[in-house]
């Protein structure tokens, strides 16, 4: 079961109610032409174990939905049916749990499950609400807050760690982001042309240190900027130019000003015709 589109009504209460139907949309006074398909860009955050513990990193999927993106979104994580596309995240979500429901009033959002089996840790519990959470305002930045019911009553946690009755926002970026994210290319994909590499980072003096690699060996490194130091995450991009054909990885690392140890690093994987 999953949250469908059944109304969007603009009221004086600015509220957008999204309920478990048939998909149809209700009667409205809108003129609004009837929804269609439409292809999107979606954002999803998932999860991985780095040398600073559980950290989200950010991808962005192209997807096609009939419902407004945040309730797609919603849905595709807490269902489980919209897996990372780098092999090193996870989704902490899925293996039974659905959302029957989303309701946006006031840009407070509430998330009522339908049902939730959550089988983390603490620190596990956390990151599974920071992507609900971070996935859901990337989608509708309207969005503050969000709070969590099930099959609409309040509830205490969602794996019995996470004190979950009071209401949710996005956290400090460096706190639960990685301080390196690659996004392009994407995990898998094929290149031709010159090669851009982008991403995300908040590091030390907003430096990011990289590495290349074709068919396992290293072929070039160096170190990049991205536009703002910690505490700010901010872009980042390199242009490696015309590449040989050939398997490559690229990664984007962060070493600990304190000892050199490796603090972060993300990977990619592409192909160049």
């Amino acid at each position: 079961m999953r949250t469908t589109f059944k109304s969007l009504m603009l009221v004086a209460s600015m509220a957008l109610i999204v309920s478990c139907g048939n998909g149809e949309p209700l009667p409205t006074q809108s003129t609004s032409p009837t929804p269609s398909n439409t292809e999107s860009n979606a954002v999803f955050y998932f999860v991985a174990d780095t040398p600073l513990g559980f950290k989200l990193f950010q991808e962005t999927h192209v997807i096609t939905t009939l419902q407004p993106l945040a309730v797609e979104t919603l849905n595709r994580l807490v269902e489980g049916t919209e897996a990372p596309l780098d092999p090193d995240y996870t989704n902490l979500w899925g293996h039974g749990s659905w959302v029957s429901g989303l309701t946006i009033l006031d840009n407070k959002a509430t998330v009522d499950f339908g049902k939730i089996k959550l089988n983390v840790g603490a620190a596990g519990e956390q990151m599974a609400i920071e992507q609900i959470v971070w996935t859901l305002t990337a989608n509708n930045s309207a969005i503050d807050t969000i709070r969590f019911t099930l099959n609409g009553e309040p509830v205490e946690s969602l794996a019995g760690h996470v004190d979950t009755t009071g209401a949710f926002s996005r956290g400090e970026g460096f706190e639960v982001l990685s301080a390196v994210n690659v996004l392009t290319p994407s995990e898998g994909s094929t290149l031709s042309g010159d090669v851009t590499v982008t991403g995300l980072a908040c590091t030390f003096e907003a430096n990011v240190a990289w590495r290349l690699l074709k068919d396992g060996a290293l072929v070039d490194s160096g170190s990049t900027l991205a536009s703002e130091a910690c505490p700010v995450t901010s872009p980042w991009q390199l242009e490696l130019g015309l590449l040989e054909t050939g398997d490559y990885e690229i990664q984007a690392i962060e070493y600990s000003m304190k000892d050199g140890a490796l603090s972060a690093i993300d990977t990619k994987t592409f192909t160049v015709e």
